[in-house]
Parts: C-alpha cells; sequence; structure tokens
C-alpha cells in the first residue's frame, strides 16, 4: 500500500530537478501543495472521529499537540509514547474478556 506512493514521489523527485526553474511546474506544485492540505485534513478528521472518544483520547490529544508546537521532540517519541500509555491504561480492560 505504501510501495506506489514512494515509487511516483520518487519519479517526481527525479523529475523536479530537471524542471524546478520552469513556471508551468511552479504553478503546477502550488496547485498540489493545495490539495495535499486538503488530503491532510480529510485524514484528520477520520482519524479523530475513530480516536477521540473518551478524556483520555482528548488529554493525550492536547498534550501531544502542545508539546509537537512548542518543543522539537521527534514525532516518533509521540506515537510510542501515546502507544504506551494507551496500553497502561486500557491493558487490563482487554485482559478481563
Amino acid at each position: 500500500m505504501v510501495f506506489f506512493p514512494v515509487i511516483i514521489i520518487m519519479i517526481i523527485a527525479g523529475l523536479l530537478r530537471n524542471f524546478a526553474e520552469n513556471v508551468y511546474v511552479q504553478r503546477a506544485l502550488s496547485g498540489i501543495a493545495v490539495c495535499v492540505c486538503v488530503l491532510i485534513a480529510d485524514a484528520v478528521s477520520k482519524l479523530w472521529s475513530k480516536s477521540i472518544k473518551n478524556k483520555f483520547g482528548i488529554i493525550v490529544f492536547a498534550v501531544v499537540l502542545l508539546l509537537s508546537l512548542f518543543t522539537d521532540i521527534s514525532s516518533g517519541f509521540f506515537v510510542l509514547g501515546a502507544g504506551l500509555l494507551g496500553i497502561l491504561f486500557f491493558g487490563r480492560e482487554g485482559s478481563e474478556k
């Protein structure tokens, strides 16, 4: 699922080096940038409705958002930390079934 987009990005990157100064390419990339913003907003909206279901999710979201905006901590640490918090917070619920 990731392979195809990676190939497309590599092809575009190779071509971009040759045509970066072209006015039409610059205009096309401006349009693509807007499209990417919309796609990211759509993905965030879908993830929000599936992920933020309780106070725990809201708190984790707020903490990660603030830390990512105001620190230089790598996003990988946020993912690992949120995963560990989820295991600690919800871990016992799943073991009782």
